[in-house]
């Protein structure tokens, strides 16, 4: 496995500056670091949590209904373009979030931010690494994909000192400045020798379908549904992580350890299932990932000892690290990669409308009436864990898993 990533960074090191930064520095765009600063900016602007999160809801909700356009544009223009045009408008939400001083202002900040920051950022590193390599593209993805781990195991120790030291507003300048000054010179460095296509030297020529072609596809809404169960259930693990500790009775100072186990755990999948994808194809990370989550929603509807906080949150670990290389790798395996972006940027509307709903129905169920955390996640658990075995059924009636 060692041997095999050596390999492939040696066939493009500055590949892997554009395409792992792409995601580590999406950060600001993402939920474990927003959900970070939730008290402050409440406090700040005299909103309610239950305000914040439909304002979150809906600017993440209108966000993916542009993807599909991100995504046509990162598969038609030149990198370098896509590259300057993203880090700008991230740039500028990232500012606004800083400067805002209503719930009108929040919102138009978070809608950018989750397009530009979640959306565009990740998108175009993940589809142009699909475009690049059709031998070990497994592995490739999960080189790409380290940049989720390394950048949960960096900036939020990082914004909750800023916060404590000079507050929101200009943590989130500083998170602002990184785009021009790091985001950017970087990916751009790691893009001016872009290497030829990596293809294995047996392979026939790839056969690429059209965004039309997926959607007509029976397989496909099955397919976008457990692709949607990592996020959906990630987003409200995070963003409610300060209930769920309260609700178990678990010290709040735990998380800091639990969030760790999360990230190391996500790191070392990350990089183990991109070489088991390669060998074993889809099927059994796709039941692997699924299993994970579904067992880690589920044993956290248990009053357990504050050690089960740690065994949840690793779990949730290993069940994201393989769900990113996964879920790209098969949409590449089912359409090829001609279209990828504007076929992800698609899917994202489904995935990101659901983790978009996420915050505000559990805040719904949890605030309004009044259901304790300990019913909700043991519904989802069961349900997640029944979905589990879909693979191995999809194996059967879709030939191009086998």
């Amino acid at each position: 496995m060692i041997r095999n990533y050596f390999l492939i960074i040696h066939q493009s090191p500055r590949f892997y500056t554009f395409s792992i930064f792409g995601i580590f520095f999406s950060a600001p765009g993402q939920t474990f670091l927003i959900s970070l600063a939730i008290p402050t900016i409440c406090h700040s602007l005299n909103i309610s949590p239950l305000q914040f999160a439909s304002i979150y809801s809906l600017s993440t909700l209108m966000a993916s209904l542009f993807l599909p356009f991100i995504g046509k544009l990162i598969d038609r223009w030149p990198i370098k373009k896509t590259l300057i045009f993203n880090a700008f408008f991230f740039f500028s939400s990232i500012l606004l979030f800083s400067l805002s001083a209503s719930s009108y202002g929040l919102f138009v900040a978070l809608f950018f931010m989750r397009l530009f920051g979640q959306g565009a950022l990740t998108l175009t590193a993940t589809s142009h690494t699909i475009k690049q390599f059709t031998l070990n593209r497994g592995s490739a993805l999960s080189l790409t994909q380290l940049g989720y781990p390394l950048s949960e195991f960096i900036f939020p120790g990082l914004l909750i000192f800023s916060l404590h030291h000079i507050g929101f507003r200009l943590s989130f300048v500083a998170l602002a400045l990184c785009i021009p000054l790091l985001y950017l010179p970087l990916s751009l460095f790691g893009i001016s020798k872009m290497p030829s296509s990596h293809h294995a030297p047996d392979d026939q020529p790839e056969h690429s379908h059209s965004l039309s072609y997926a959607l007509k596809d029976r397989f496909f809404p099955f397919y976008v549904a457990l692709s949607s169960i990592p996020p959906i259930m990630m987003t409200a693990a995070l963003y409610f992580q300060v209930d769920i500790f309260s609700s178990n009775g678990w010290p709040i100072a735990n998380a800091a350890i639990a969030i760790f186990c999360y990230a190391f755990f996500k790191f070392l999948n990350t990089l183990l299932i991109g070489p088991v994808i390669d060998r074993f194809g889809v099927v059994l990370p796709l039941f692997f990932l699924t299993f994970c989550i579904g067992l880690a929603t589920f044993l956290i509807s248990f009053n357990g000892p504050p050690l089960m906080a740690f065994i949840y949150y690793s779990l949730y670990g290993l069940g994201l690290g393989a769900s990113a290389s996964t879920m790209s790798y098969l949409w590449a395996l089912l359409y090829g990669s001609r279209y990828i972006g504007e076929i992800k940027g698609s899917i994202a509307i489904i995935r990101n409308g659901a983790t978009a709903i996420a915050p505000i129905l559990f805040s719904f169920f949890l605030y309004e009436r009044q259901l304790p955390f300990q019913m909700i996640f043991q519904i989802c658990g069961i349900g997640i864990l029944i979905m589990s075995i879909l693979p191995f059924v999809f194996k059967q009636l879709d030939h191009r898993l086998t």
